[in-house]
């Protein structure tokens, strides 16, 4: 019987967020050891519940021994502490099981810490050392990875997710359990080939089903069904990172009689990404522009704040929109989520049923763009009971997002406060306090592209919203300090 260790450590980081990651983040989202991975996580849309279930479809006993599972909603860097125990909770198990026939990492790609820029291949690298050079290691990443020497050098094989916006998680682990499966009874030999564009794009234009990069992963996905081409992958990089090894990366295991064809091919997708660079440069209104043709959409709209995408490490805390809105004098019936864990408190202290007056938001800075704003607001709901998602992205999962309130504003603006940042794209979200998002003229989105499954049968319009804060799009305005350059759209470069 084949002897396979499984753990699983992932956050998508955002450097640019000042809020730090510490162990409390995971807990809230899922924090799992032992035989409790496969109890909570089979049956879910995860890579690691994908590769649980493509074992059992094997029909090859295997033995799987899991370490750690655990996931974090994007934040700040993660604490140094944090991260020695929770790398600890994999290494530990795995020196006890020991000797195994192939491990399975499931990582992001862009985990940063406060002492290290590559925790992923970091994680790889204590792994590797641990089993050797003869154990197969698999690792699933994120479509955002930054795929780092490190990373390559210490993983057999990395697969990558397919869809952006993300829902072919379990797919990424069924493919991943049948490589590793593959490269412990088989054994076969392939070569490395590996690309790197030097571009760091706003996500805006990035879609796996239409646009350029759709013409990229169905290219990737075509050399796969060929029988002398083992694994390919592509990665769009992560935006809010400030490290180096930025750009989209094209990766191809192959058999070393068709290598120098791959090679080309490779060279020549390269090239046509590159040539196609303004392609994934796109305007979006800023509020001013957007409101002032709201006549245009219709509602209910799905209104994307990009500089506060909390699925991307913003910390959820803008009040631009909602500054909008109350300026309309309740004209548009409209549904904003809001961290804020002072006017939570506040609400808790009230009570349902009672009116509270609050400022919203973080900052007292007037030029913030989570200033706080001064409200009247009737508390028509709390809790603070998990909830699960019920949508495509991520579907299956129980989200803890501390304890929420739903205020009422005026007569038509429902906030939904809660304490911590977390994924808001589900409409679950709404739905366990009371509020059908389908009854809404404006829904505000806190993330890019993963509310978009869920909200196709809800939602009649959307539009992204030119809007600051840690997930700027406009990467010009982005404080890089370490960034890999000259990179495009930072510098004006025509060639690489």
């Amino acid at each position: 019987m084949l002897k396979i260790f499984l753990s699983g450590l992932y956050q998508e980081t955002n450097t640019f967020c000042p809020v730090l990651t510490d162990l409390g983040f995971f807990q809230r989202a899922y924090l799992l050891q032992g035989h409790s991975i496969q109890r909570e996580l089979v049956g879910t849309n995860t890579e690691i519940g994908g590769f649980y279930e493509a074992l059992e479809n094997l029909g090859n006993p295997v033995e799987v021994i899991p370490g750690l599972a655990a996931w974090a909603v994007a934040s700040g860097p993660i604490k140094k502490e944090t991260l020695e125990e929770l790398v600890a909770m994999i290494i530990e198990p795995l020196k006890n099981s020991l000797p195994v026939d192939g491990v399975f990492l499931s990582l992001h790609g862009s985990l940063i810490s406060e002492e290290h820029d590559d925790c992923d291949g970091l994680i790889l690298e204590m792994v590797r050392k641990t089993v050797g050079f003869e154990v197969p290691v698999v690792c699933s990443l994120d479509f955002h990875a930054i795929v780092t020497e490190r990373m390559l050098k210490n993983a057999n094989i990395l697969v990558g997710y397919r869809t952006y916006p993300h829902v072919d998680m379990g797919d990424t682990g069924r493919r991943a359990a049948f490589a590793l499966i593959k490269l412990v009874s088989k054994k076969p030999q392939f070569e490395i080939i590996f690309k790197r564009v030097p571009m760091v794009l706003p996500v805006d234009n990035t879609e796996t089903v239409e646009g350029p990069m759709a013409d990229v992963m169905k290219t990737i996905i075509d050399w796969q069904k060929r029988p002398e081409v083992f694994n390919t992958s592509a990665f769009c990089t992560h935006t809010w990172v400030d490290v180096k090894g930025h750009g989209i990366a094209l990766l191809a295991y192959v058999d070393i009689s068709c290598l120098q064809e791959m090679e080309r091919e490779l060279s020549l997708l390269s090239d046509n990404i590159w040539a196609r660079r303004m392609e994934f440069i796109q305007d979006y209104p800023d509020v001013e522009g957007f409101f002032a043709r709201i006549d245009q959409y219709e509602r209910p709209v799905a209104i994307v704040d990009s500089g506060d995408i909390t699925t991307a490490g913003g910390a959820g805390d803008s009040t631009v929109l909602l500054r909008k809105v109350l300026s309309k004098k309740g004209q548009i019936k409209s549904a904003i989520p809001i961290v804020d864990a002072f006017t939570l408190e506040k609400a808790w202290a009230v009570g349902e049923g009672r009116t509270i007056n609050c400022s919203v938001g973080g900052s007292d800075d007037e030029n913030a763009y989570n200033l706080r704003v001064s409200i009247r607001a009737k508390v028509k709901r709390l809790s603070d009971k998990p909830f699960e998602i019920k949508g495509t992205s991520f579907s299956g999962m129980k989200l803890d997002v501390g304890r929420r309130a739903l205020l009422q504003v005026e007569e038509n603006i429902f906030l939904m406060v809660i304490e911590f940042t977390s994924m808001m794209n589900d409409p679950e979200f709404w739905r366990s306090m009371g509020l059908e998002p389908e009854s809404m003229d404006f829904i505000v989105q806190k993330s890019h592209k993963l509310f978009r499954a869920a909200y196709a049968d809800i939602v009649n319009s959307d539009e992204t919203v030119d809007t600051p804060g840690c997930t700027d799009r406009n990467v010009k305005r982005l404080p890089y300090t370490k960034i890999n350059r000259p990179i495009f759209p930072l510098d004006d470069i025509n060639h690489y």
